[in-house]
């Protein structure tokens, strides 16, 4: 074999070693089943072969050498990686495994939680109250009673004389700015109840906005005796799988 011959077959060695490295580092990272054993025996037997035709040229010595101690380099790596694959103690393997349980008990974790977290300030009597007081039976007397109280037998003492009967209308709703709670704001809160009990596959066809109205307003003089000074706002929540308003002081 002249020189240029065996520059050629070095060069080819060359590739194959880094086609040989990257196959290696597949197998290492899970994408290969198996090593690349056959291409390995099939790379060291030409290696061998070549080494018996070194020519006097020092340059092509010099870089027959070179690949050789990178053969050797690479070669203990290989051993040693694979043999602590075959052993469990591979620590990219390890570190892979245990991602892969995290995510799993995440997984379990997110199904058995419940659909919202409630992290509140105000106590549990007024969310079990805004809850029960919005159910798709709001507007029962049974639900109304159970929620704030039993009505007082007592009647009403009779309009003065000369009132309007404009009057009897409950008070206005306070809203977010101060002012009364506008069509807008009761439909929005109407509409995110509604979108919620939806997604909670629970039915929407009883849930009216007049019910909801007055459930709000029910729910106003206990909030506002809690809360003196503040504003009042709601925003829908999921309790116990059971869609209501959280009163949000502000």
């Amino acid at each position: 074999m002249n020189s240029r011959e065996f520059e050629q077959h070095l060069k080819s060695l060359e590739v194959r070693l880094d086609r040989l490295k990257s196959l290696y580092e597949q197998y290492f990272q899970g994408f290969e089943r198996i090593p690349p054993v056959k291409q390995r025996d099939m790379f060291e037997r030409d290696f061998r072969e070549l080494r018996r035709q070194l020519p006097n040229n020092t340059a092509l010595r010099f870089r027959y050498n070179t690949l050789r101690q990178r053969i050797a380099t690479l070669r203990t790596h290989w051993n040693r990686v694979v043999r602590q694959i075959e052993e469990g103690t591979y620590r990219r393997h390890i570190q892979k495994a245990k991602r892969r349980q995290q995510s799993q008990d995440r997984a379990v974790t997110a199904a058995n939680a419940p659909v919202v977290s409630l992290d509140v300030d105000i106590d549990n009597m007024e969310i079990d109250a805004a809850l029960a007081a919005l159910d798709a039976n709001a507007s029962s007397s049974k639900s109304a009673s159970a929620t704030f109280g039993k009505p007082s037998r007592k009647p009403p003492p009779p309009p003065p004389p000369g009132a309007r009967r404009a009057a009897s209308k409950p008070p206005p709703l306070p809203g977010r700015g101060g002012g009364n709670l506008g069509d807008a704001q009761m439909k929005r809160i109407y509409r995110e109840y509604v979108e919620a009990r939806r997604r909670n596959n629970q039915s929407v066809d009883s849930v009216k906005m007049e019910s909801l109205e007055r459930s709000i307003r029910k729910m106003m003089p206990k909030l506002k005796q809690k809360h003196a000074g503040k504003k009042i706002d709601f925003e829908v929540v999921v309790k116990n799988g059971r869609v209501g308003l959280k009163p949000v002081p502000k």
